[in-house]
């Protein structure tokens, strides 16, 4: 954490970095003048002050030297600048009259001293509570704004997730799906944000209207058998390749140890064929984890049936179910059928849950984006493709919209 390291010789405690404090008390000094995490978080990045990289831990917003909201808010609610430390974190929302002694939450003096001001510390964090309260009575007030596709609708161009946005037109309230916007970091993606209605509006006659069309499922399913006999043919012959080395590396290990009883266990020579056992007993290891795990390729393989039919029963229940459900049922409806969809300049392609109460695992690829400004909302019919992947995948399109196919039928 930002002005402190661990103690090498005690993990449980922690050393001030002195070059670091005056960066870390900034912090709290900046929010009490502006009173915002956002602009708290501006001012030092603009400034070239940069969080401390945690090893071992991915975050692209760290490793490219950036502070965000989060971030922002972990070092002004973070005791130990203060020289304290919570005991019992977990059972801090429990009840603490029916806990034991030993397993109350508690905030006791820690074993490093603090860097930051107390005064200052409450004072953020009461600032933060009034801040907090101000956003609940905003939200209590505002209009409910509901987002079909929030969770599942991804970026094709950078693969990360599209939230529900809306902005505020002269007469009407406008919904889109866009990037997420973090301090300090630029949408570079072609297109920034689409029309919710558009996206949402092609996705429901899809799963409502074509998907349950005569032969579509049909479709679907052959382009999964043709790819899925591909690799069950590639399996096979690499089950077989497996086994015989297996056996001849079984063969090998009998040799070795003949030879090592033979030998004598105290002679030199058999040192070095105990070393050879050792290591052909972890190549062994090695190569029948392997040969479970092509196995259970080849397992997978044998599925097809199984996700036409999960495919086909959660459409029937999503038409089934659709128009007279409220907004929170559609969503799961709608989740149940489809695990992913990703927005690209070519459509929109979706990937169907293939597997009872499991979702299909799929490999995303760069998708060709459009050549829209990137400050536009994309606005045209949407194409919805249909598209192979490792576990199955459908596509569809809109009214107008001309069929684009990659691999398998619209």
């Amino acid at each position: 954490m930002l002005g402190y390291e661990k103690d090498p010789t005690n993990s449980g405690k922690l050393i001030v970095v002195q070059d670091e404090v005056k960066h870390a008390q900034r912090i709290f000094k900046d929010y009490l003048t502006n009173a915002s995490l956002q602009a708290t978080a501006k001012m030092m990045n603009d400034n070239g002050i940069k969080p401390k990289v945690i090893l071992h831990k991915r975050n692209r917003h760290i490793a490219e030297g950036r502070w965000t909201v989060n971030t922002i808010r972990n070092v002004l609610t973070n005791l130990a600048y203060i020289g304290k430390r919570e005991i019992n974190r977990g059972n801090k929302d429990e009840d603490q009259e029916y806990l034991k002694p030993w397993q109350r939450y508690q905030i006791v003096e820690a074993s490093w001293k603090g860097i930051v001001c107390e005064d200052d510390f409450y004072r953020v964090q009461n600032l933060m509570e009034d801040n907090r309260q101000k956003e609940r009575t905003r939200l209590k007030d505002a209009l409910p704004r509901f987002y079909l596709l929030s969770g599942i609708i991804k970026c094709g161009e950078c693969s990360r997730a599209l939230i529900g946005q809306t902005s505020h037109g002269r007469s009407q309230v406008h919904r889109y799906y866009g990037h997420k916007k973090e301090v300090g970091e630029a949408t570079l993606c072609k297109y920034s944000r689409f029309r919710a209605d558009e996206i949402e509006q092609a996705v429901v006659q899809h799963l409502d209207e074509i998907l349950l069309r005569a032969g579509h499922l049909d479709s679907v399913a052959g382009n999964i058998h043709k790819m899925m006999n591909h690799q069950n043919v590639d399996g096979i012959a690499e089950r077989d390749r497996v086994q015989k080395d297996l056996v001849k590396l079984e063969s090998d290990v009998e040799a070795a140890f003949s030879l090592f009883i033979e030998m004598g266990k105290d002679t030199q020579a058999a040192s070095l064929v105990k070393e050879k056992l050792e290591r052909l007993a972890e190549k062994k290891r090695k190569l029948t984890n392997y040969r479970e795990e092509v196995l259970a390729k080849i397992q997978k393989s044998h599925d097809i049936n199984e996700a036409r039919t999960v495919i086909e029963n959660n459409a029937l229940a999503f038409n089934k179910g659709w128009k007279k459900a409220n907004p929170v049922t559609q969503k799961r409806l709608l989740r149940r059928l489809v695990d992913k969809l990703i927005y690209s300049g070519d459509g929109l392609h979706a990937f169907y849950v293939v597997a009872k109460d499991t979702a299909s695992t799929v490999i995303e690829k760069k998708l060709k984006g459009a050549s829209e400004l990137a400050s536009e909302a994309y606005s045209k019919s949407i194409n919805v493709i249909d598209s192979l992947t490792k576990s199955t995948t459908g596509m569809f399109m809109s009214n107008g919209a001309s069929v684009v196919c990659n691999g398998g039928g619209g």
